[in-house]
């Protein structure tokens, strides 16, 4: 949770952002620490055929899940040609190229959950915002070219049966 408090500290107050929406569920504590913050909006849970027009509302998208598995609205985000900022943790590395956004080095064990190295969130969210339209293209070109229906379901055959391959090849 002092993590958006330290963005809102750092960044808000500094003028380097002019806001931070928070999209999603929240326990009643942190509900009521967020939204003292300045510059901090809370959503709260969007329906999935929302989620576009709040994509289309921002400017990056922090990404600040632990060892998150495959997470759907990174992919989403970058299709929409959003810049992705979150922790070198989980799955994110495979899928965010420096090409795309910027990701933090975690600092602590993140299977522990100890605290993250924030300062460092801070600089790759400077460096997103920096390079914002050159890495909002490269968004949309990852999205577009690695997660793209066909080609997953392509790469999927030649995994699940290799005799497509060999057919697609003939």
């Amino acid at each position: 949770r002092f993590i958006v408090k330290v963005i809102c500290e750092r960044l808000f107050v500094e003028g380097k952002i002019s806001g931070i929406h928070i999209l999603g569920r929240l326990g009643a504590e942190e509900a009521h620490e967020w939204s003292s913050l300045p510059g901090v909006k809370l959503i709260g849970q969007v329906p999935r055929d929302e989620m576009p027009s709040h994509f289309q509302q921002a400017d990056i998208f922090l990404n600040l899940d632990v060892n998150a598995a495959c997470p759907n609205a990174v992919i989403e985000a970058m299709a929409t040609g959003l810049p992705i900022v979150g922790f070198r943790t989980g799955a994110l590395e495979e899928m965010v190229p420096e090409s795309a956004g910027a990701l933090a080095n975690y600092g602590g064990d993140p299977w522990k959950l100890e605290q993250p190295d924030c300062e460092d969130l801070v600089t790759k969210i400077c460096y997103v915002i920096a390079n914002l339209e050159e890495l909002s293209r490269g968004a949309r070109s990852v999205a577009s070219a690695k997660f793209n229906p066909r080609y997953v379901v392509e790469k999927y055959r030649n995994i699940l049966d290799p005799r497509e391959k060999l057919n697609a090849n003939a």
